[in-house]
């Protein structure tokens, strides 16, 4: 009886120990999102897919996974005990042999941002039920969300008149672009853009001088630097982004071809984001959402500089709007400095003047 009863405890121990160690094989995890640019308040699934790929059931598994702490979601999310940014998601179920689990979840965000659910820690049973074996899903996804749309019509009265009633003519006029004479050559004008007629006949390079009022080409220019400190400068610098999205998307509904310029960080981005060369369309538009959703409060440069940068790849008639937080950041020598170089309108439209 007694070496029975010992045989007992040598085979629970030996089963105990291998139900440690391999209580969660064959299980794999996969969590995925069904959109990853979304608006403010708008609603996706959360999809977390669980495979028991083996021939044994699985009496429990335990699931924690690594979500946003904004994240709004249905289910009851653990933050006690984690950090702001973090919060868990906890499930439990059991799996039967070859069996696949799918858990839909629909959550959504408030703020704009970057939003990154680093995967889950999954725990199995052991034979007894005395511990849990952990086994770690180390797969990030990534959640972006676009900034609010402001309308131009809220912070800007000029805004229309600035861009003119420019459809007739583009499509009326095979060249929208007229010759209105010749002026002297700067050395920053492209060869094409030489009269070599006019060049022989005033023994000087001349330049055609052109009227592109009728087709106009626009740089968006978002600064972000202001000199606010700290949390104060937060909400002005939120207004940018939702501003910059409003007039990106006005442009677009009119159908001109613009580029867009900014000193704003993006986290996260793969691709250069500080400048976007002329376009449209909503592969074009897209990139630049995609980079106000992850753009952060930190800039590049000072607002100068990123003013002169935009000014190195202008040409003449190239018309400029600047968003920027306060009326501070640029002054009119600054960007009278601009207009006379392209000899187009340059319109500031300022954050703290939204309500």
């Amino acid at each position: 009886m007694i070496l029975f009863f010992l045989l007992f405890i040598v085979l629970a121990v030996v089963i105990e120990r291998w139900s440690i160690k391999h209580s969660l094989d064959g299980v794999k995890y996969e969590m995925k999102l069904s959109r990853q640019l979304v608006e403010p308040d708008e609603q996706f699934e959360i999809i977390g897919t669980i495979r028991n790929t083996s021939r044994r059931f699985i009496p429990f598994i335990r699931l924690s996974e690594s979500v946003p702490r904004t994240l709004k979601v249905s289910a009851k999310l653990d933050v006690g005990s984690f950090s702001d940014n973090i919060a868990k998601l906890n499930s439990t179920m059991y799996a039967m042999p070859r069996q696949k689990i799918t858990r839909r979840l629909t959550g959504s965000f408030e703020e704009r941002g970057r939003y990154l659910f680093n995967g889950a820690t999954m725990f199995g049973g052991d034979f007894l039920g005395l511990s849990e074996n952990p086994r770690y899903f180390l797969k990030q996804r990534e959640c972006i969300v676009l900034p609010r749309r402001l309308d131009p019509a809220d912070f800007s009265q000029t805004f229309g008149g600035f861009l003119g009633d420019i459809s007739v003519n583009r499509f009326i006029l095979e060249d929208p672009v007229l010759t209105l004479g010749f002026r002297d050559y700067t050395g920053r004008e492209p060869m094409k853009q030489i009269s070599w007629t006019a060049t022989a006949r005033m023994g000087k390079l001349m330049v055609k001088n052109y009227d592109h009022t009728l087709e106009i080409t626009v740089t968006v220019v978002l600064n972000i630097f202001t000199k606010l400190y700290g949390y104060a400068a937060h909400p002005l610098i939120e207004k940018c982004y939702s501003m910059a999205r409003g007039v990106c998307e006005e442009l677009e509904e009119k159908h001109i071809s613009y580029s867009f310029c900014t000193n704003a960080r993006a986290v996260g981005m793969n691709s250069a984001w500080d400048y976007v060369p002329d376009g449209l369309g909503i592969a074009h538009l897209n990139g630049i959402l995609e980079g106000l959703g992850r753009a952060s409060y930190s800039a590049r440069q000072v607002s100068e500089d990123l003013l002169e940068s935009a000014k190195r790849r202008a040409e003449n008639g190239r018309a400029h709007i600047i968003i920027t937080p306060t009326n501070v950041e640029y002054d009119e020598k600054t960007i009278d400095s601009l207009r006379n170089y392209t000899g187009a309108q340059v319109l500031l439209l300022y954050a703290e003047e939204v309500h």
